[in-house]
């Protein structure tokens, strides 16, 4: 039996207004997760439902451990987030090609096991 512990994950994100289709695109870097909506609050709502959503279907298929290992996200105390110099690169991206940067944070109800092997190096 594994405990079940409450931590969060914690990763940049970005909306920008597509003038062309009249909607707002978010993106996430480092999970490459898209999403789209028609006004930004809404478009940034949908990035953090794709985001939960990609994380509890890598949790459903038992790949959850590999993904966030190959997206280089580690836990930093209760958090899970890229290394800052990742976080630093994401972020410049972020504002080459996007209005408007926020944090994507969903809460994480993970089991122990995955928290020790998921820990940063």
């Amino acid at each position: 039996m594994t405990n079940e512990v409450k931590t969060e994950l914690a990763l940049a994100g970005g909306v920008r207004y597509e003038k062309a289709k009249e909607l707002f695109l978010s993106y996430c870097p480092a999970l490459d997760l898209y999403s789209q909506a028609v006004t930004k609050e809404r478009a940034e709502a949908a990035l953090r439902s794709a985001v939960s959503l990609f994380i509890a279907a890598c949790r459903y298929q038992g790949r959850l451990e590999a993904v966030l290992q190959d997206a280089e996200v580690f836990r930093y105390g209760s958090t899970f987030h890229v290394p800052p110099d990742a976080e630093r690169a994401y972020t410049q991206t972020l504002k080459k090609h996007y209005d408007h940067i926020f944090t994507v944070s969903i809460p994480l109800d993970l089991e122990s096991d995955v928290l020790r092997t998921a820990s940063a190096p």
